[in-house]
């Protein structure tokens, strides 16, 4: 404890240019270029290991006789560093230390200050752990036609995880080119994130080849990335693009090689900027087996789950024949905003994650927020100017980080006139800074109308101060122009709006926010446990769409006429439509009895329904032996969603023991958290006998990913999706009676409960509004 306070107290004489945020890295030490150099032995998926020598250039803004990068779970042999104009290359290194009690650190002691100006190089030579919880540089599998076992290496570093391949400054702003070859058998080949320039042969005798790749640009470390397997691929040579996964599913790969160029071409005419012209060299697309999100953007080298990338045209639904094209189109994006141009700190991941969804048009709730705020601006700019002011941030910050005050600025330049004394980084910081977003109410005053605002909150006791600045748009009754979207008026922080005789003393409506221009919200939220007198008008309002579709497939329905039949058919068979379960159950038998196939835009509602309500054992047995021989990716994501259907108790708890059993093979670990979503998002009773399972296997769970992480985020799912107080009473109960074993996770699990109290609330109180209206009519 003497040294570490001796060490602790060094710091604060001699680098008074610390970071001030002790989790962030000094500001005067940064690194210009890395050349790195990985080993991968024969076997090294049941070894688990690697190793790996890095030469990182620096320079310095400051005299400094300490400093700090990043490394994680990183043995060395060597470190030295030396100035490049030493012709005897002295290592000025006299000590360094590992610490990680603020985030991975590995603190530097030098013999002597690095001098502004100079030139130094940090080598290292270590050995590594390739982990396979699916961050950092880990190991993946599949197995092959033959039964045997594939390995595969890969890479997974957003956020904080290149750390673990190789030592570096682990932060987006950090940016610097880098050399990097990968030593690996000969039988496996490398991917990274520019074109191959050599691949020679290493050690004969070892089976052990080299493959070094073309200096990439300035980027960050998070999106460097590599994949070391036997995949194969199809390319587009005329494209530079690529796409690889797995041998046996390398005819699925057909529809993203047959998008993404088009995707790519496309977002190039947006922006002004042609790929070619990053300098990154081409794109190739890998789908992953065991991948923890949808994909990752790594500059020229994107890396999907399998579900995501892979395409067959006679198994997959034709919702996945959209959803594909749109993660792609998605992973383009990036390529710009992301990579190109690159979030300052973590803090901004918007700039990046707002663009891509808006350019797919899909994401989670926080990223569709950033988007709409991003289609908002659009509104307020006009296409035009909102574009030009896109091409110019991109241009103006190539190969740099942006913050909003950048894009704000690149925006400003092209702004229409706003009220005395707005400008457009006051309006767009309201809504960039500030949490949540505002609930706009008109009341009618006579003959005029007020607009006001306040924040939309899910509990109505609680309060916010927190208002925005509100473009409005608007038409009645009179003007119907409902094509209008200019902003007609300002709602401004503290103060209504008031338009004086809107519907010229007669009578009428209002409508407010054209086209939804502006990010204003209302509830949707229904309690599953609704009542009858709802359902059965349900039933009946929806009666004629359920007769209007088939759970056949024809191959001249549209998009939309497919969408429609699985909607209504989902939604039939959920309320109890009795023809509805009847034909699904049909089916269900014709497939267990004759192997009859299901049309796979159906098949999800068809395995539900089919288990949902069937008393035999055998049949739950079917679908879960089908899934032990599925190797479709999307194919297995719909049998696994139906096997969770099944309400019997007893199956369900062998269903969650397999899930957490790898030694089946059947269930990636990845894929344990769709199991339990299964099970406690597809019948009511599933939430009891989830967390019934929960809590009498939580140290299971906790073994197995060895943490606590997915058995909070399992946690997190489920308590927003219950509907009695109950429920939600038996957690807590839980929670307290293991307060000991369970003080790691307790403070997060008590914020989910007081969410869940909220939610019930609302819904609670529509629920009685619903049931009021209908038992009226």
């Amino acid at each position: 404890m003497a040294y570490i306070f001796y060490f602790a107290s060094l710091l604060l004489v001699v680098y008074p240019a610390l970071a001030q945020d002790p989790y962030r890295l000094g500001i005067s030490v940064f690194p210009i270029h890395y050349d790195v150099e990985l080993t991968l032995p024969s076997g090294f998926g049941p070894r688990a290991s690697f190793s790996g020598r890095v030469e990182i250039g620096l320079e310095t803004k400051a005299l400094v006789t300490i400093f700090d990068l990043h490394s994680s779970n990183l043995t060395y042999s060597s470190l030295k560093l030396y100035d490049i104009d030493d012709p005897s290359q002295s290592n000025m290194i006299v000590d360094y230390r590992l610490n990680t009690t603020y985030g991975d650190k590995l603190w530097i002691e030098l013999s002597d200050n690095l001098v502004v100006g100079n030139d130094y190089i940090l080598t290292a030579n270590y050995t590594g752990i390739l982990h396979d919880d699916m961050n950092g540089f880990y190991r993946s599998s599949y197995k092959d036609a033959n039964k045997n076992t594939r390995w595969l290496a890969t890479t997974q570093f957003q956020s904080t995880y290149a750390r673990r391949a190789f030592p570096c400054f682990d932060e987006p702003k950090l940016k610097a080119s880098y050399d990097i070859s990968i030593i690996h058998p000969q039988d496996v080949r490398a991917l990274s994130n520019t074109p191959v320039m050599s691949r020679e042969v290493y050690n004969q005798g070892m089976g052990l080849v080299k493959t070094t790749f073309q200096q990439t640009p300035n980027m960050s470390t998070y999106l460097v990335a590599f994949v070391v397997s036997d995949f194969i691929g199809l390319t587009d040579t005329s494209n530079n693009y690529g796409v690889y996964a797995a041998p046996y599913l390398i005819n699925t790969t057909r529809l993203a090689l047959d998008v993404g160029p088009k995707l790519l071409k496309e977002m190039e005419t947006f922006i002004n900027f042609p790929y070619s012209n990053i300098g990154i060299g081409k794109l190739d697309l890998v789908a992953i087996p065991d991948f923890a999100s949808g994909a990752m953007e790594n500059w020229g080298l994107g890396t999907f789950s399998e579900t995501e990338l892979l395409y067959d045209q006679q198994k997959s639904t034709l919702h996945r024949r959209r959803t594909i094209p749109e993660m792609i189109m998605r992973q383009t994006a990036y390529m710009w905003f992301g990579d190109l141009v690159t979030c300052d700190w973590w803090s901004f991941l918007w700039l990046n994650d707002g663009f891509a969804t808006y350019f797919e048009y899909f994401g989670t709730a926080q990223k569709i927020l950033a988007a709409a705020i991003i289609r908002m601006v659009r509104y307020i700019l006009g296409n035009n100017n909102w574009r030009q002011g896109l091409i110019d941030y991109i241009s103006q910050n190539q190969y740099v980080t942006g913050t909003p005050d950048l894009l704000y600025a690149a925006w400003s330049t092209y702004s229409p006139s706003l009220p005395s004394g707005l400008t457009l980084a006051t309006i767009l910081s309201s809504w960039a800074d500030v949490g949540g977003y505002p609930l706009v109410k008109v009341s009618l005053s006579g003959n005029d109308a007020v607009i006001s605002q306040k924040q939309f909150l899910l509990d109505p006791s609680e309060s916010s101060s927190s208002q925005w600045y509100v473009p409005l748009t608007y038409t009645t009754s009179l003007e119907k122009n409902f094509d209008n979207t200019t902003t007609s008026r300002w709602l401004i922080p503290g103060q209504n709006v008031t338009i004086s005789n809107i519907l010229q003393g007669g009578s009428g409506w209002v409508l407010l926010n054209l086209q939804q221009t502006a990010v204003l919200t209302c509830t949707e939220r229904i309690m599953e446990e609704a009542q009858e007198v709802p359902k059965r008008h349900v039933l009946n309002l929806m009666d004629p769409l359920y007769k209007s579709v088939s759970f056949a497939r024809n191959s001249s329905e549209s998009y939309v006429d497919v969408q429609k039949k699985s909607y209504a058919l989902f939604w039939a068979c959920t309320l109890r439509h009795p023809d509805c379960i009847q034909k699904a159950q049909n089916q269900y038998s014709s497939l267990v009895r004759s192997n009859t196939p299901v049309n796979p835009d159906v098949r999800s509602v068809v395995y539900c329904t089919g288990l949902r309500f069937s008393n035999n054992s055998a049949d739950w047995y079917f679908l879960w032996n089908k899934l032990t021989q599925e190797t479709l990716p999307s194919e297995i994501d719909l049998l696994m969603n139906g096997l969770g259907c099944s309400r019997n108790e007893s199956l369900l708890n062998e269903y969650m023991n397999n899930a957490l059993n790898s030694s089946n093979g059947v269930i990636r670990k990845h894929d344990v958290s769709s199991a339990f979503l299964a099970i406690y998002s597809s019948n009511l009773e599933g939430i009891n006998i989830t967390l019934n399972y929960i809590q009498n296997n939580y140290q299971k769970i906790i073994d197995y990913f060895d943490g606590t992480s997915t058995l909070l985020g399992i946690l997190s799912d489920m308590v927003n999706r219950m509907t009695t107080e109950s429920q939600i009473r038996k957690l807590e109960s839980w929670i307290s009676a293991n307060s000991n074993s369970l003080s790691s996770i307790s403070s997060e699990v008590q914020s989910y409960i007081a969410n869940a109290r909220s939610n019930l609330a609302l819904e609670q109180q529509i629920a009685t509004e619903l049931y009021n209206f209908f038992n009226s009519s």
